[in-house]
C-alpha cells in the first residue's frame, strides 16, 4: 500500500486457515491479507517460540523458554526449525531482508531460516 515496496512481519510458525487454534488462523489470515496487497517483497517470519526479555511476563512462555533451553540442543537436522529463537536474530533478519534488492514475491522463514 501507499507506495511502499517492501514488508516484513512476524507471524507465527503453524500459521494455518485450516488450524483449529484461533491464533494460528488469525495469523494464516493476516499472511493472506498482507499477500493481497500486492507487494513487491513479502517476507513473513515464522518462528517458534520467540525468546527474549519482555515488559510483560506470562507463565506460560516462561516455563516453555526453560523446557526449550534444554530441548533446543536436540533439535537438529530438519527439527531446526523448531527451536527457539531470539527477539534480537528475528530483527537482525527482518532489517537483513528488507536491505535486499534482489528478492521479489513472498517468501515465509521459519526459525532455522531466520
Amino acid at each position: 500500500g501507499a507506495g511502499t515496496k517492501k514488508m516484513m512481519v512476524i507471524s507465527a510458525m503453524g500459521a494455518s486457515a485450516n488450524s483449529s487454534f484461533f491464533y494460528s488462523r488469525v495469523k494464516a489470515e493476516m499472511e493472506a491479507s498482507l499477500q493481497e496487497i500486492g507487494f513487491e517483497q513479502l517476507t513473513i517470519f515464522r518462528p517458534a517460540l520467540i525468546t527474549g526479555n519482555r515488559i510483560e511476563h506470562r507463565s506460560g512462555e516462561k516455563i516453555a523458554t526453560m523446557i526449550n533451553g534444554w530441548i533446543n540442543p536436540l533439535l537438529v537436522g530438519s527439527l531446526r526449525k523448531y527451536q527457539s529463537i531470539p527477539a534480537l536474530k528475528i530483527a537482525q533478519s527482518m532489517l537483513t531482508h528488507s536491505l535486499l534488492e534482489n528478492e521479489k514475491g513472498t517468501s515465509i522463514l521459519l526459525s532455522d531460516k531466520i
